[in-house]
This record gives C-alpha cells, structure tokens and sequence, in this order.
C-alpha cells in the first residue's frame, strides 16, 4: 500500500425563507473523451459565472474578516441560490441573477446548463469522488407551487419534504442530512432551532476527495517556517516535491496547478511573491484575475507546500447584499411568487460551512503518475515555489473551468 496525498472538500449552504403573518450518489462512470465531449456541450456561461460570483464572495468574506482564513464554496452558494433563483420573479430575479452573473441568461438556458454541469462534475471516475445534493424543505403550512416544484427536481435533482419547523427535531433532521452528503465532514450546519414560523429551508450539500495525481512522500514532509499576515513566524509542517507541473508567473505573483486522478480537476495556487502581498493578490484578482487567462506551461516546479485543514462558517447575507442582492432579504419587496403564493416570502438568512483537509491519509495511489515527465534531455533546474506566506487557492474543473472551492490560506 502507498501512502499518498489527499484533499477532502466539503461545503454546505442554508438559505432559509421565512414567511411572516445527496450526497446523492456520484453519477455513471465517463471516460476523459466523454467529460471532454459533455463540458464542450456546457454553455460557457455558466463556468465563468463561477468564477466571477466566487471571487465578489470572497472579496466581501476578505473585507469582513481581515487576516482570517476564507474557504468559499461558489458551487454550492450559486446552486442552494438557483433553488430561489428559480422561484423568484420580477425585479428580485433581476438581482439574483446580476449578483450571481446569470444576467444574459434565460431560466431555461441556466437550468438546463446547472444540470449539464452537475451531471459532467459528479460523473464518477478519473481518481475524483464528487457528490452534489440539493434539497427544498417545505413547511405544511405553506402551499409551493407544482412547477416550481417540479424544476428543482427535474434540473437540480433536488429532494422535496416536507418538515414541521415548530419541532425541535426538524433542526436535527436537516443537520444529519447535510453531515450524511457531506460523509460526516459538517456535522452541524445549524447550530440554533428554526424559526417556527420558517416557510422552507433550500440545502445545497458538495462533497470532493481526490488524490494527487503526483503524490507527495510523507518521508519529505519536514517542519518548516510559515509567516503570517502580522508577521510572525510558526512551524508548519511542509511538503515537497519536484514535478512538471503546468506553472505561470507574473512579476507579482508564481501560480501552479496542482492535477487530480487523471488530470479532471486541480488545485490552482497562486502565492503572492515576496515582494508583494496577499492584500496586492487579492486586489489583482477581484479586480481581473489575470491568473484566470494566464497561460500556464509545462514547467519543472520544486514546490512547497503546508498541510492544513480549515473549517469555516459564515453568514452570508451581508455579502449578498454587498454584491446587489437586497431585494431578496427584504420582506416587504421581495418577490417569490413562483415559488408559493405567500407574502410576504423573503430569504430571511443564508448559512454556509465549509471544511478543506489536504493532508497525508494513506490510500493506494493512483495510477498514470508522472505523465508529464518523459523525455530523455536532462531536466532544467526547477523553478522554486515556496509557499511559507498566505496564498490563493482553488479547486477547479479542468474542462469547463467552473470553481468548487477557493479561498485564501493564511494560517495553515
């Protein structure tokens, strides 16, 4: 058996409704042409959406917890959003969809690329275990429309239940569904009982384990200094290695991808140089994410890199109305009639959880490891990344480009 490098995502999201007066199985297995041939057939949209509503997220969660570690889940945020999204009409369906940048798109168009997408990143196979599940908990006391209804079972995949949310218990039920499609990773997404007066609950659950393609030796793992934001210093335990990797630089920055199984998705890194800072990085990439259309190139890379494990909690609606999604909170303006004929009907809190793990568990190690090393010409002396200072990261598609996870590290 060897012991090779793994990370373990998890993300959940909350949004709750109030009204006042799975994991689900991974999908078939599919072969590297078929997910080339489904992520050509995604309306390109939909990715670069990811990208762009994840980074606006981040940069309210970076403004509201200087210096704190973020770890966002743009998938399951837009998808738990979708689920209200697809209820809501008139000028609260405008902010959604601007908030999130599906302006451009028709409710068609999106459903029907959110499903393409869920249905190309959960096909199982390729060395990566994805599982996406959504859920619409209704109370007994409010009546939801059948078509609503039947879109988020049909495009999302979405349970529908019923749940009394004057009961204790429902707070329990809701909490072990998010901690069985999460494998156990968030156990409790809320910590406090609903409101009873709760018209429904929307769930949204993302689950990701993959192995490095390339696997670090736990025997090179050593000890080594971390400078955080403030300045100060701590050990850290740092792994190493010495890969072609697919790498590009700019005079600010060094940005490397980090492939998963057989090259499906990635981890991009991006780590500020040490004339720089993350504060510039973060800047630059809110701003145009110029590493999002950098061309990255076959490079000997000798990377370092900390083990660190993050657990992260926020609320999320002062950051949806940062980025020009008020309507959707406001009970007197808020417009779901699609959803249900009740009003007022308004999103009354979004919850999100997160937990990354990247350590050393001890799994067999993947096959078609150092693809990118053939050649007989000696190998060029390696380009050096350390990161030992706070960085960029993100878990990515490598077809469509679509974002899982990202976030900012800067105390591992």
């Amino acid at each position: 058996m060897k012991m090779n490098q793994r990370t373990a995502a998890a993300g959940a999201l909350l949004l709750l409704l109030t009204a006042c007066a799975g994991a689900g199985p991974s999908g078939p297995k599919w072969s590297a042409d078929e997910r080339k041939a489904a992520a050509a057939a995604i309306d390109p949209r939909i990715a670069e959406a990811s990208r762009s509503f994840g980074l606006k997220l981040h940069q309210q969660m970076s403004d509201a917890g200087k210096g704190e570690n973020v770890v966002i889940s743009p998938a399951s945020v837009s998808a738990a959003l979708a689920l209200a999204y697809t209820g809501s009409s008139g000028e609260t369906a405008k902010e959604i969809a601007a908030a999130l940048g599906w302006d451009g798109m028709s409710e068609n168009e999106l459903n029907e690329a959110n499903r393409r997408m869920t249905e190309l990143l959960t096909a199982s196979g390729g060395g990566v275990k994805l599982t996406i599940a959504n859920s619409v908990w209704t109370a007994a006391h409010t009546v939801f429309h059948k078509p609503y209804l039947q879109t988020v079972k049909d495009y999302y995949q979405a349970e529908v239940r019923s749940a009394d949310f004057a009961s204790p218990k429902t707070t329990d039920v809701i909490n072990s569904w998010v901690s069985k499609r999460t494998e156990g990773k968030i156990r409790k997404l809320l910590e406090e009982r609903l409101p009873a007066d709760s018209a429904a609950v929307l769930l949204n659950a993302v689950y990701f384990n993959a192995s490095w393609t390339d696997p670090f030796k736990k025997g090179d793992t050593q000890d080594d200094n971390f400078t955080l934001p403030d300045g100060a210093v701590k050990k850290v335990p740092m792994m190493r290695q010495t890969r072609t990797y697919a790498y590009s630089e700019h005079e600010a920055w060094q940005a490397v991808k980090l492939p998963y199984g057989d090259g499906r998705m990635n981890m991009l890194l991006v780590l500020p140089k040490e004339t720089s800072s993350l504060d510039e990085l973060n800047r630059q990439l809110w701003s145009d994410c110029l590493p999002c259309r950098q061309t990255f190139e076959p490079v000997r890379v000798d990377l370092r890199l900390p083990k660190f494990k993050v657990e992260y909690t926020a609320q999320l609606k002062d950051a949806l109305t940062g980025i020009g999604m008020s309507l959707a909170f406001d009970p007197g303006r808020a417009d779901f009639r699609k959803m249900a004929d009740v009003h007022p009907l308004y999103i009354s809190g979004v919850t999100h959880k997160t937990y990354l793990d990247v350590n050393e568990e001890g799994t067999e190690a993947a096959a078609a490891t150092g693809a990118m090393m053939a050649g007989s010409a000696p190998p060029s002396k390696p380009v050096d990344m350390v990161v030992n200072r706070p960085f960029f990261f993100a878990i990515e598609d490598s077809h469509t480009g679509s974002w899982l996870f990202l976030g900012t590290i800067t105390n591992p």
